[in-house]
């Protein structure tokens, strides 16, 4: 879309108004309550290309241990281990060393993120192509009281997907809440 400039005393149309406000950003698509196991179906569709996932963990019960996610189609989640690769690191706050988070297609999920102990974490990260046929690709930020950790990482398939599940790797209590965002195309 191409910036319109506007000179002093020309009106503002509503026309004007809409474009701008239709065609810039993040667009709310649905959100979730977190839980143990968390499965999110109908919330990729052909309106967005790529997404923006943000989850809040208000509680957590149990030792430290990772979040894990899913692509889904009509409420599965695709659990084909020898396609999900996944690779980062994570550093402690207290000046710990980096640990390396890595699969190499022995796990059926991706790490999304740690969880330290009872604390409370933050996960951001991006969903790429899930719709489209060509291989999936995901990014994340997250966070919690102990460490900080990037990791990216995709499903090797051309499948079309239409949801998500967001579990907790070990099966302990957690909750909080889960908010999908697409990117908008101009």
């Amino acid at each position: 879309m191409a910036i319109k400039t506007f000179t002093t005393g020309e009106v503002l149309t509503a026309s004007d108004t809409n474009t701008y406000l239709n065609n810039g950003g993040l667009v709310y698509v649905t959100s979730a309550t977190l839980t143990t196991n968390t499965q999110i179906n109908n919330c990729f569709t052909s309106t967005y290309v790529n997404y923006r996932i943000v989850v809040n963990v208000d509680t957590h019960t149990g030792a430290a241990s990772n979040i894990g996610g899913q692509l889904s189609t009509g409420g599965t989640p695709y659990t084909t281990a020898a396609n999900y690769y996944y690779a980062g690191s994570e550093q402690q706050y207290n000046g710990g060393g980096v640990v390396t988070v890595s699969n190499n297609g022995a796990n059926a999920f991706w790490v999304l993120g740690r969880l330290n102990g009872n604390d409370h974490a933050c996960f951001v990260f991006d969903v790429l192509n899930p719709q489209v046929a060509v291989k999936k690709f995901y990014q994340n930020n997250y966070n919690d009281t102990g460490y900080f950790g990037r990791i990216g990482g995709l499903v090797n398939v051309t499948n079309a997907f239409d949801g998500i599940k967001i579990y907790h790797l070990s099966g302990a209590t957690i909750g909080g809440t889960v908010r999908i965002y697409g990117y908008r195309q101009a």
